[in-house]
C-alpha cells in the first residue's frame, strides 16, 4: 500500500496532491488515522478553493461594441450605441463564486467603475445565467461592486439570477437593476445610453417618408411606392402573426412603436428579436 501512494502515485499525482497523500501518511503515523482523514479533507478543500480561484468565474468580458441586444434600433441610434458601446461593459461568469474568486471579480470591474464620468452614461451588466452559486462573502464583494458603482455614477445591471445567487444581491442597495434574461440586460443598458444623449430608445425621430426616401434612394421612390402601403394599427400586447400561419403575401413596415418576435412555449416566450420602427 505504501509503496503504491508513495511511489507509484508521484507518476500520476500532481506535486499537490502528492504531498497531500505525504501529510496524511505523516499525520496517521504521528497522531492517529481519524484526525489524517480529517486532515485531508481539510486540506483538499483549500486545494480546491486555491485552483478554483485561479481558473477564474469570468467567462467573457466584452463591451457594448461586442455584443448587443437582440432589439433592431434606427440607424442613429445604431450609430450612437457604435459610437459609444464602450461605456457598457459586460461580465458574463460562471461556475461557483466564493470568496477566492469574487475579489479577483471586483479587481476586474474596479478600473472601470472608478474612470471618471463623463456625459456618457456607463452600465456594468453582470450575467449570472451560468453561475451555480454563490456564498455570503461574495455577497460582500457585489455589495462593494454597487457601493462603487453607486458613487461612481455607474448604473450596475444585474440578470440571470437564481435560487443560488438571488440572495447574493440582497443587500447590494435599491440602486441595482434586475432583468431575468442578458439580452434585456443589454436592451436596458443600451436604452440608458441612448436617453444620456438626448435620443428617446422606444421612438424612431425619422418619418416613415424620411426613413423610406433615404433607404430607396430618393423622395420619388417614397412618392411611388407610398399609394400600394395601407396603415395597420395594433393595440398593445395585440399579435400580428404567429408560426405557422398561412402567409397573406403581405410585407410589413413599422412605422412607430415596437414588435417583438418570441419563440413560443417557453413561459411568455423566448425573444429572439425586437424590432422598431425605422
Amino acid at each position: 500500500l505504501l509503496h503504491e501512494w508513495v511511489i507509484v502515485a508521484r507518476s500520476r499525482l500532481g506535486m499537490s496532491d502528492w504531498l497531500l497523500v505525504i501529510v496524511i501518511l505523516g499525520t496517521t503515523a504521528v497522531v492517529g488515522f481519524t484526525l489524517a482523514v480529517l486532515a485531508g479533507i481539510l486540506a483538499s478543500c483549500l486545494n480546491f478553493a486555491l485552483s478554483y480561484s485561479r481558473l477564474g468565474v469570468v467567462q467573457h468580458d466584452l463591451d457594448g461594441t461586442g455584443i448587443r441586444s437582440s432589439v433592431q434600433r434606427p440607424a442613429r441610434h445604431r450609430d450612437m450605441l457604435s459610437r459609444h458601446g464602450a461605456a457598457i461593459r459586460v461580465i458574463v461568469l460562471r461556475g461557483v463564486i466564493f470568496f477566492g474568486t469574487a475579489s479577483t471579480l471586483l479587481d476586474r470591474v474596479r478600473g472601470f467603475l472608478q474612470a471618471p464620468p463623463g456625459p456618457i452614461e456607463r452600465d456594468l451588466v453582470l450575467d449570472f445565467t451560468h453561475v451555480d452559486s454563490a456564498d455570503s462573502s461574495a455577497a460582500l464583494t457585489f455589495t462593494k461592486i454597487a457601493q462603487l458603482a453607486a458613487a461612481n455614477h455607474v448604473r450596475l445591471v444585474v440578470c440571470g439570477l437564481g435560487r443560488g445567487t438571488e440572495a447574493a444581491f440582497a443587500q447590494a442597495g435599491p440602486g441595482v437593476v434586475i432583468r431575468a434574461s442578458l439580452d434585456l440586460a443589454l436592451d436596458e443598458a443600451e436604452e440608458g445610453l441612448l436617453l444620456s444623449q438626448g435620443l428617446d430608445p422606444q421612438v424612431n425621430e425619422e418619418s416613415l417618408a424620411g426613413w423610406l426616401g433615404r433607404e430607396l434612394g430618393g423622395e420619388h421612390h417614397w412618392a411611388a411606392l407610398q399609394p400600394y402601403l395601407e396603415c395597420r394599427q395594433l393595440r398593445n400586447g395585440e399579435t400580428l402573426m404567429n408560426q405557422g400561419d398561412p402567409s397573406d403575401d403581405g410585407l410589413y413596415l413599422i412605422e412607430r412603436g415596437r414588435l417583438a418576435v418570441r419563440l413560443p412555449h417557453q413561459g411568455r416566450g423566448q425573444r429572439l428579436a425586437s424590432l422598431m420602427g425605422g
